[in-house]
């Protein structure tokens, strides 16, 4: 073959020709749209202890991107299960997952957001605050509120563990119960319980309802002393719990080595000094801490001119048996007659004591001084067979038809006896020459033996 020519140049272009057959339509193609947003429940609610199941469905154009949220907290990551398809799922269901929870779905067009709420069920979990450790008898008194977790909500009721409430003296409301006008009889433990559907559970209070301590014997608000007496003073309270009785003095301490307050709250000082032992003294009466009463005296303690010294009504010589008197006498014609002289201090014949005809409170054993004299001190003791006078009051009287009761506060005093010798000193002398001693209380039967302390 022989070399090729000259390429040739371009020819004219010709004339379209007719048109070929139409070939098959394509398909559309999809529109691009905004997230749209469905949740599987607007509430859901699970037992405590299972598991929670939200689905979040979503569409769109371009596909949207799906994220689940708590509202107000965050998820709980070890817990929880979050997939690209919108499924939430919570595992171990506590009570505080409860809430609400947002699904929010994302393109390049725009977003959109659901909410569902989630609540967890379980059985009541109860608790009580402290409260007042007690309440005073006849006060009203609301014990402690009944805390209660749980869901759906519980109904909530009180006991007395043992025994019942008192319905006409309680009220329940908001969870609390309230008892109107204690009594010592509603000491004791409650009950709180909460119940619903899955459980039940309980919490217990204790209520002590006290009395406050009152003073049944009371020192006397001043007590004006000479230097030559021994101090005295009774005290004595009750109340429940039953009240202990301590002393104590203003701005310093009791005597010491001269002073001693016994159990029954009897104040005694001896050897008085002027200076040191003048001031004021408060009984105090407390019921295990509960509360406390309290009662002041002061003392005035002077330097006296004269003693105040025994009578001796003891010494048959210094006052004879006829100026011994009584209202009666027990035993009247027997052979064994308790004599109103037999209630010297210290007397051995007979029975060893006075005793009266009856345990009327008007029976009385009378000494006559002889004239007047300035009383200081009266002093009791039992009979020999252990029968005695447990308190008693005095009246003084200087011609013998006129008589009037030793008062001290301006209330008849009573005097405490024992078996043991007891001496009273009397707040201010008495100038009398007749003195009557009238027993109140007793033990075993109203016996006494007597002795009379005047000034010299």
């Amino acid at each position: 073959m022989g070399s090729p020519g000259v390429r040739g140049e371009k020819g004219v272009k010709g004339d379209i020709g007719a048109s070929g057959i139409l070939g098959m339509k394509g398909e559309q193609g999809e529109s691009i749209s905004t997230p749209k947003v469905t949740v599987s429940s607007s509430h859901l609610t699970v037992n405590e202890s299972n598991t929670a199941v939200l689905l979040c469905s979503v569409s769109g154009n371009p596909v949207p991107q799906v994220a689940w949220s708590r509202v107000g907290g965050v998820l709980p990551s070890n817990r929880t299960k979050v997939s690209s398809e919108g499924l939430l799922q919570i595992n171990e269901v506590r009570l505080e997952d409860a809430g609400n929870y947002k699904c929010e779905a994302r393109n390049i067009l725009g977003r959109e957001e659901k909410l569902t709420s989630l609540a967890v069920q379980s059985q009541p979990k109860t608790s009580l605050s402290f409260g007042p450790p007690y309440v005073v008898k006849g006060k009203n008194i609301t014990l402690p509120a009944c805390h209660v977790i749980d869901y759906p909500s519980p109904k909530i009721s009180w006991y007395k563990v043992p025994g019942n409430l008192v319905q006409a003296r309680t009220v329940m409301k908001d969870g609390r119960l309230s008892i109107m006008n204690a009594h010592k009889s509603d000491s004791g433990l409650y009950k709180c319980e909460a119940s619903n559907n899955l459980g039940h559970d309980s919490a217990v209070t204790q209520l002590n309802v006290v009395e406050l301590p009152h003073f049944t014997v009371s020192p006397p608000s001043q007590l004006k002393v000479s230097t030559v007496q021994n101090i005295t003073v009774p005290c004595q309270a009750t109340g429940d719990p039953q009240p202990t009785i301590m002393w104590r003095k203003e701005g310093g301490k009791l005597p010491a080595g001269r002073s001693g307050a016994s159990a029954d709250g009897t104040l005694k000082i001896w050897n008085l000094r002027e200076r040191e032992d003048s001031g004021r003294y408060t009984c105090v009466a407390s019921s295990n801490q509960f509360s406390m009463a309290f009662s002041v005296m002061d003392v005035i303690i002077v330097q006296h001119k004269g003693l105040c010294l025994p009578l001796k009504v003891e010494e048959r010589s210094v006052i004879l048996d006829a100026r011994i008197t009584a209202s009666s006498y027990f035993g009247f014609g027997g052979s064994n007659p308790y004599y109103p002289y037999f209630g010297r201090l210290n007397e051995n014949r007979g029975k060893g004591g006075w005793c009266p005809k009856t345990s009327s409170t008007s029976e009385y054993l009378q000494i006559d001084m002889g004239r007047d004299r300035f009383v200081c001190v009266v002093t009791t003791q039992e009979a020999k067979e252990t029968q005695f006078t447990t308190s008693y009051k005095i009246r003084f009287s200087s011609d013998g038809a006129t008589w009037k009761t030793y008062k001290e506060n301006k209330s008849e005093k009573v005097f405490v006896g024992k078996r043991s010798i007891l001496q009273h000193s009397l707040s201010t002398t008495v100038k009398a020459r007749f003195v009557r001693f009238y027993p109140v209380a007793y033990s075993v039967y109203p016996c006494l033996r007597v002795e009379i302390f005047v000034v010299r």
